[in-house]
């Protein structure tokens, strides 16, 4: 498989892994969770869901997990520096 990293399926990764934490950081806030609870719980579940992709997939990829890592970190860094 040709794994590059600059592809159209890595802007995807990035993209939904930050999507997924963003809205499961909301989810827990609107559920009532102070953010030092939400955020690394959204974190927990953008990375199970992750994993959970390439598992799926059947090759995995430490390319797609990276990306996947710097979309979780740009969320929540977002999110810290937005102070929510």
């Amino acid at each position: 498989m040709d794994d590059k990293w600059l592809a159209f399926d890595k802007l995807l990764h990035l993209c939904v892994a930050f999507a997924v934490t963003v809205i499961a950081a909301a989810a827990g806030r609107a559920a009532g969770m102070p953010p030092s609870w939400a955020l690394p719980t959204a974190a927990g579940v953008a990375v199970t869901l992750s994993v959970l992709k390439e598992v799926y997939d059947g090759c995995w990829s430490w390319k797609d997990l990276a990306v996947d890592a710097v979309g979780i970190a740009v969320a929540l860094a977002v999110a810290v520096i937005g102070r929510w």
